[in-house]
């Protein structure tokens, strides 16, 4: 081992753009999680984060009061700030999932559609929909083409 001759600058700090493509990407991993985990296997915390709403409210004092950001003062602040995008993010991706059984449309900057556009990202829990092989029953109930897949959203079935 031998002396460093300069100084090492260590600045790990994202730009915003790539923190907000970091914290959708966990919490789509994070909602997939959750939505097919049996509820009583989930911890308290977890099961508070499943209901979507009262997550983002409840982190912020959690963080500021509980773990005393607060005391760090700006820095406190962004941090409370950051993590209640977080379960806001998380909240939404929740919902986004439970309405639309899965199938998602995304943002890709590395698309097939060259230069960026929207893909459908097809997960492999399908909650919420049923796979058809014919178009049966009235025309509200007559089956979706997407991806190639014949669905019906799950709400179609309640009304039969």
């Amino acid at each position: 081992m031998s002396d460093l001759k300069g100084v090492i600058y260590h600045d790990d700090r994202k730009p915003l753009e790539r923190w907000l493509q970091s914290q959708v990407k966990y919490a789509s991993q994070e909602a997939a999680h959750l939505l097919q985990a049996p509820v009583e296997s989930l911890s308290k915390v977890d099961r508070i984060r499943l209901m979507g709403w009262p997550a983002p409210f409840l982190v912020f004092f959690y963080v500021l009061i509980v773990k005393r950001a607060l005391l760090d003062g700006r820095a406190g602040w962004l941090y409370a700030f950051q993590r209640v995008l977080a379960e806001i993010l998380l909240a939404l991706e929740l919902l986004d999932q439970r309405m639309s059984g899965g199938m998602r449309l995304v943002f890709s900057p590395h698309s097939k559609l060259g230069g960026g556009g929207l893909e459908i990202e097809r997960s492999t829990h399908v909650e919420g929909i049923e796979a058809l092989g014919s178009s049966e029953g009235p025309a509200e109930q007559k089956p979706l083409q997407s991806a190639g897949l014949t669905i019906r959203p799950a709400w179609t079935s309640r009304w039969r």
